[in-house]
């Protein structure tokens, strides 16, 4: 995989996992303060993300987006919204980590 795709990808997960962490503060986007930047970053997440498969088979960079997207959600709530993290989610959560960074070292 080239940097520039990597970069989109990255950009992608980085404001899905943004968007995603205000979406409860939009309370159903009826907050306009949280619901605009929570629209645009979406929109920037699938933007980047339509880059990113231009130079990527698309299974990958769904994997990984959805992958990282998860272990950053996990840690964003986690920290936001101080939501616990059971020993067994947080075990499963690294197994999904650490098979992202091996199938993107493998692909």
């Amino acid at each position: 995989m080239q940097l520039k795709e990597n970069m989109f990808l990255l950009i992608a997960v980085s404001s899905e996992v943004l968007a995603t962490g205000i979406l409860r503060k939009t309370e159903g986007f009826t907050v306009l303060a949280y619901s605009l930047p929570c629209g645009l970053l979406y929109m920037l997440c699938h933007y980047s993300f339509s880059k990113a498969v231009q130079g990527m088979n698309l299974a990958v960079a769904y994997a990984l987006w959805c992958g990282f997207g998860i272990v950053a959600s996990t840690l964003f709530s986690s920290f936001l919204y101080r939501e616990k993290i059971s020993l067994q989610s947080i075990a499963l959560i690294t197994i999904i980590g650490i098979c992202c960074i091996l199938l993107d070292l493998f692909n």
